[in-house]
């Protein structure tokens, strides 16, 4: 469970990096 939580923050991070256009 606590991999699958930090899965979703990674992913979370790298479209919010995305967003951002960095």
């Amino acid at each position: 469970v606590l991999e699958d939580l930090f899965y979703g923050v990674q992913m979370m991070l790298d479209g919010y990096c995305v967003e951002k256009g960095n």
